[in-house]
Parts: structure tokens; sequence; C-alpha cells
């Protein structure tokens, strides 16, 4: 897809946020699966990248939103991220 979006020079200027907004969203899902519990990363990657118009993960990069912003899907491991979230005594 990367390619696909850098293949006409012409199209990048309308692209460009798309694209940012994409790399920061990789970036940001590489970083909590290097640091974060495993179903921290999965539910943010889940929640943010979802699955692309073709229904493929690898349209996923210009598909950022998925239905509603937050939403999970079936099967994630909530607790994990409750626990996170919740302030340590």
């Amino acid at each position: 897809q990367l390619e696909k979006a850098l293949a006409n020079p012409s199209d990048i200027e309308a692209h460009a946020r798309s694209l940012v907004q994409g790399l920061a969203t990789v970036l940001q899902c590489s970083l909590l699966y290097r640091r974060s519990p495993s179903a921290v990363a999965e539910a943010f990657s889940a929640a943010r990248l979802g699955r692309g118009a073709s229904g493929s993960a690898s349209d996923a990069l210009f598909a950022l939103a998925p239905l509603h912003y937050g939403a999970l899907p079936r099967g994630m491991e909530l607790q994990p991220i409750l626990d996170r979230s919740s302030p340590h005594p």
C-alpha cells in the first residue's frame, strides 16, 4: 500500500496526512508490542488498525479507523488493560 501511495508524485500531497497518520500509528503499535503487555498492544492494534477496505490487514495503513473509535473486537483481553489503567496503592 505504501508503494502504491508513493507511486504518483502528483498525489503525494493529497495523501500526506493519511500517510503520516498511518506511519505514526504503526510506530505506536511497534512501541506497544515492545514495551507493553501483549493484551494492551493487541487491543491498541485492533482498535486503531482493524482491517482495511479490502478486508486485509495490509490495507490497514490507509484505513485506520474501524467503525467507532475505541471499539474492540470480541475476544480481547480487557482485564490487563483495566489493571494497567487503575492506580496502584
